[in-house]
């Protein structure tokens, strides 16, 4: 299966819009370091600029939450 775009997504609204990125957004997001990730504060758990974000266990995630990639690619 190939690349899908967001016309072709039938499901894409505001709340999966982070699922429903263009492949140029997507290519941006692979160039953020983590130090830029860090940077903006997580709009899915919270977590304050500077620290990771948090499962619901309260346990650190691997990696970040995608909106928040998504937010510190806008800024």
């Amino acid at each position: 299966m190939g690349a899908y775009s967001v016309l072709e997504i039938p499901e894409c609204s505001k709340l999966n819009k982070f699922l429903c990125h263009p492949p140029a957004i997507l290519s941006a997001m692979k160039e953020l370091t983590p130090k830029q990730v860090l940077a903006v504060r997580c709009p899915t758990c919270g977590a304050p600029p500077g620290v990771r974000c948090e499962l619901g266990t309260g346990r650190y995630r691997t990696e970040p939450h995608r909106g928040r990639e998504t937010v510190s690619m806008e800024n």
